[in-house]
């Protein structure tokens, strides 16, 4: 039994359903769970066509309230802080399964995950980095300082096995660090839930399998060196088949990653995105986006941008900034 599952809260469920949608047609044998850090609402939709979604409210994790995760995090921090809660009760709640996959919802899949299925046959974590190589230092985005500060590894995927028992002395380790300090903190050495994965390798070695595949977890901040394309009627990253694509902060207005600005435009990735927020669209991604979560978590205080150039180095704040001014800029941010 395999299981894949997502996290997100009501106003993110066009994204979710996008996944999850990709997930049933690519992997039609997975089990598939969205985890809602929110209250089921009886105005809203949550099936997806030909496709068996099951639901767990956060409330059903039983979270101990001494964490006070609903009064000191944010929508972000509180989503990412309950994975490793998430795959805890899954396996509780499902004994016999023998993988399970964490997918943000703004991830769509390509492709079956055979290749990784495999990996986890023999591992108990695998994950996947943000970058494979060596960035140009030529004042360009990204900058291989910024992945020192959010994480090495990208936790918008992560695949647990239980092939050592090991695992679950990491799910408990990740698990207090995610319920203790799970902020967007960076100038404190602190990023939500993937910080600490950088300790993975060192801490849990023998157990963890780290894949560099150029078609898993393609996305704005690793395209410099990924080259999309079509080959008949599926996508390529290199000559590797595109398992997922991340699109992450999707920009309806710009047509352009708010941050990320080292790729240059080619027409398959635009027509990828162009796709993509053709869903989003269909899935009532602008209805949605307005809805509240129902749980009185902390507001997020600064834009995105705000937060980010509070953090890089001068050099990249000051040229992020002449971007912004520019006529073409991305001033939505």
């Amino acid at each position: 039994m395999k299981i894949a599952f997502t996290i997100c809260s009501n106003n993110y469920l066009a994204q979710a359903k996008i996944l999850l949608q990709s997930l049933s047609n690519t992997n039609a044998d997975y089990v598939l769970i969205l985890g809602l850090v929110d209250k089921k609402l009886e105005s809203i939709d949550y099936t997806i066509k030909n496709t068996n979604i099951i639901i767990v409210e956060i409330s059903l994790l039983n979270i101990p309230e001494e964490y006070n995760i609903f009064q000191k995090y944010n929508i972000i921090e509180l989503s990412t802080a309950v994975k490793a809660s998430y795959i805890k009760w899954i396996k509780k709640t499902y004994p016999k399964v023998e993988q399970i996959y964490y997918f943000d919802p703004d991830i769509k899949i390509f492709s079956s995950f055979k290749e990784i299925e495999v990996e986890l046959k023999n591992k108990s974590i695998v994950l996947t980095p943000h970058i494979y190589k060596p960035i140009p230092m030529d004042n360009f985005i990204p900058d291989e300082t910024l992945f020192l500060n959010y994480g090495i590894y990208n936790l918008g995927f992560i695949g647990i096995s239980f092939e050592q028992l090991r695992v679950y002395d990491f799910l408990n380790w990740w698990e207090e660090r995610l319920m203790k300090q799970c902020f967007i903190n960076v100038e404190n050495g602190i990023f939500v839930d993937q910080l600490p994965i950088n300790y993975v390798t060192v801490f849990y070695p023998e157990i963890t399998k780290i894949l560099f595949h150029d078609g898993m977890n393609v996305a704005p901040w690793n395209l410099q060196e990924r080259q999309i394309s079509i080959k008949g009627k599926e996508y390529y990253a290199n000559d590797k088949k595109l398992l997922f694509f991340h699109f992450s902060n999707i920009c309806f207005e710009k047509g352009k990653h708010p941050i990320y600005n080292r790729y240059e435009l080619y027409p398959m990735l635009e027509e990828l995105y162009d796709a993509y927020r053709d869903e989003l669209k269909k899935n009532y991604f602008f209805e949605l986006r307005k809805l509240p979560c129902w749980y009185k978590v902390k507001p997020i205080k600064k834009p995105v941008r705000q937060r980010i150039l509070g953090i890089m180095p001068q050099k990249f704040r000051e040229y992020i900034k002449s971007l912004v001014s520019r006529k073409n800029g991305f001033n939505k941010y």
